[in-house]
């Protein structure tokens, strides 16, 4: 009988393959650029699928409530500057 793959699993696996990366090292604690990104993608994916409270998701996913919260602000800072700079002529 095949064991049951919890969504925050599948989200991860999806993040993972396009990262090039195992869940395994999404999920450890590396601090490589494109570790912490697919690592925050895979963060944000939760958090905004399913409407999660930081500390929600922290739980999840084994850290404390500010690391979302720093990184998923951060993301969204990066985020509006992009969007701002392509808004410029």
């Amino acid at each position: 009988m095949k064991a049951e793959v919890s969504p925050v699993e599948r989200l991860l696996v999806t993040v993972s393959v396009r990262h090039g990366l195992s869940p395994a090292e999404v999920r450890g604690r590396c601090r490589k650029s494109r570790v912490v990104a697919a690592r925050h993608e895979w963060w944000r994916l939760v958090v905004d699928s399913w409407g999660l409270s930081w500390a929600e998701a922290a739980r999840l996913f084994g850290v404390d409530h500010t690391t979302v919260m720093c990184a998923l602000n951060d993301d969204m800072r990066a985020r509006k500057k992009l969007w701002m700079a392509r808004r410029e002529p």
